[in-house]
């Protein structure tokens, strides 16, 4: 069995830290976001990808072959025209059922019971239904036996369904994009959406169309789940998906390559942490990096390969990139350092997305965001 990646994104919402690195291979618990959907899969026993890529493509391909030769899947790249309506293009790779995951999300659903659930309902496409209680995503609408009746993007529900990046689709499905290639969603029984041109349910979709009600006879399904999900699309939930990690859909296979060194306390491979450095878990700490001096790496952080953490320093909450370098008695709360960094001693830095791979912090400098905790 395969699966498609959808990997087109290129992350506006979460910039400037994709302004040189797309979304689909930020580092997200020290591994590139897309490797998380490959892992999933992997647990299935699928191995089997194709990835629809668009925006820098040819790095994406880069770093998502090393990920696969290291998990030991195969990949197959196809190079989208647009970040929208990739469905068209793929025909070709897919001749039975298949799963489609976005390389932006954090889930621990259930595939094979998904997958049961698609079969014995036969339906066209189904998606994943995860319950929310934040009116920030669309509220989803299905019958006791599970069909989609609306989806509504303008609601004030405190408690309701939502469309998280899992789906399963038919090969019939791309009998009807050729049909409607002009159509979101052939199951949608409004002849309005012929004159748009945008990928279905998606942020731009539903600036568009605030709600949507679906044809009687749609065969398309939510497959409602009590897993965990998150979007890594936005700061906040980036900075979430970290701080859950521990909490929430912990990969034991993940954690497998690195040693336990004190309680939720995980280093990679070569990694020097100086006698007199404080170190209090959950962290974890990514191969060959160096943490100097009575340097302090506090709980929710995240160290990416190769940082250098200077003497006295204070790691908090915090996400730093690889290639990183700290310097002494600095000072990092709620933030993320991308790669290639260099942070000069004594700046203190708190509630801060906005710095760019590659940036010099000059010494003294204090930079304070208004990233929620």
């Amino acid at each position: 069995m395969k699966a498609l990646i959808r990997a087109q994104t290129s992350g506006t919402r979460l910039g400037p830290l994709t302004n040189q690195i797309p979304k689909p291979i930020i580092p997200v618990i020290n591994r590139p976001s897309i490797e998380h959907a490959m892992r999933l899969l992997i647990t299935y026993g699928i191995k089997d990808f194709v990835v629809s890529t668009h925006h820098q493509a040819e790095l994406i391909e880069k770093v998502v072959g090393t990920s696969a030769q290291s998990l030991g899947c195969q990949v197959t790249f196809v190079n989208c025209p647009t970040k929208f309506k990739g469905m068209p293009w793929l025909e070709d790779y897919f001749d039975e059922t298949f799963f489609a995951l976005d390389c932006d999300i954090i889930t621990t659903v259930d595939l094979g019971a998904m997958y049961k659930f698609h079969k014995e309902h036969q339906a066209i496409t189904t998606v994943a239904l995860l319950e929310s209680n934040s009116s920030n995503a669309p509220s989803t609408t299905i019958t006791n036996n599970g069909k989609l009746v609306r989806i509504d993007r303008n609601h004030k529900k405190k408690n309701y369904l939502h469309i998280i990046g899992v789906a399963i689709y038919e090969k019939d499905v791309f009998e009807y994009y050729k049909q409607n290639s002009n159509i979101c969603s052939p199951f949608i029984n409004n002849q309005d959406f012929t004159r748009l041109n945008l990928e279905p349910f998606s942020n731009e979709f539903f600036e568009k169309i605030p709600y949507l009600h679906f044809a009687k006879d749609s065969q398309w399904f939510g497959y409602k789940s009590s897993a965990f999900g998150i979007d890594i699309g936005k700061p906040n939930s980036y900075m979430k998906a970290h701080k859950d990690y521990f909490t929430k859909y912990k990969d034991l296979e993940l954690l497998s390559e690195y040693t336990e060194i004190g309680r939720d306390i995980w280093v990679g491979k070569g990694v020097q942490i100086d006698s007199r450095a404080i170190i209090v878990g959950p962290v974890i700490i990514d191969s060959h990096s160096v943490i100097g001096f009575k340097a302090q790496i506090q709980p929710y952080s995240f160290i990416s390969r190769n940082v250098i953490v200077g003497a006295n320093t204070v790691i908090k909450q915090s996400i730093i990139w690889p290639y990183s370098i700290i310097g002494q008695e600095v000072t990092i709360i709620n933030s993320v350092i991308p790669n290639n960094c260099v942070i000069g001693s004594k700046v203190e830095i708190q509630d801060i997305i906005s710095i760019e791979s590659g940036e010099i912090i000059h010494p003294k400098t204090k930079l304070i965001g208004n990233l929620a905790a």
